[in-house]
């Protein structure tokens, strides 16, 4: 006889566990054998295993991190760096524009002068702009997608065997 609170581990099943469901029952009445999952029975038999597994995923997770936040932190930069560029580079055309268009006719240094202060901003405002958007591997977190996939399957895998 059994009383709600008591379990039992049956000894056929691998790892199988019996609970008495009302108060006063026989063994062989209304038991349920419940089997856990391979996770759960992994956790039962050595948790150490799945402590280092944390930890590896911790690790993973910390190394991720650090990736994506060097890859953001340089397109942010970057893409600061193109805004500021082309802000001066604006200003420096809107200057020569306005230089010419008053100057009946220039010649000599001046005209070099006046391509070349706008030029330089503006070749470095596409030059970080291509910098910018140049394609990394420091943001999108494949590894932790690889190893969530592989370990996901896994259980898949030993769920279904």
């Amino acid at each position: 006889m059994f009383r709600r609170s008591e379990a039992i581990i049956h000894a056929s099943a691998p790892i199988a566990v019996r609970f008495a469901l009302p108060n006063e029952i026989d063994d062989t009445q209304a038991l349920q054998a419940i089997m856990i999952y391979p996770l759960i029975r992994l956790i039962a038999t050595r948790p150490q295993l799945l402590l280092d597994h944390c930890e590896a995923y911790a690790e993973l997770v910390a190394a991720e991190t650090s990736l994506a936040s060097a890859y953001w932190s340089r397109k942010a930069v970057m893409t600061l760096a193109a805004a500021c560029s082309l802000g001066v580079a604006l200003i420096l055309t809107g200057v020569a524009v306005m230089i010419w268009a008053v100057t009946p006719v220039i010649t000599g240094p001046i005209t070099l002068a006046l391509t070349g202060a706008p030029l330089v901003p503006w070749i470095l405002a596409v030059a970080c702009v291509i910098a910018a958007r140049k394609t990394g591997t420091g943001g999108n977190m494949q590894a932790l997608r690889q190893q969530l996939s592989a370990d996901m399957a896994l259980l898949r895998e030993r769920a279904g065997s």
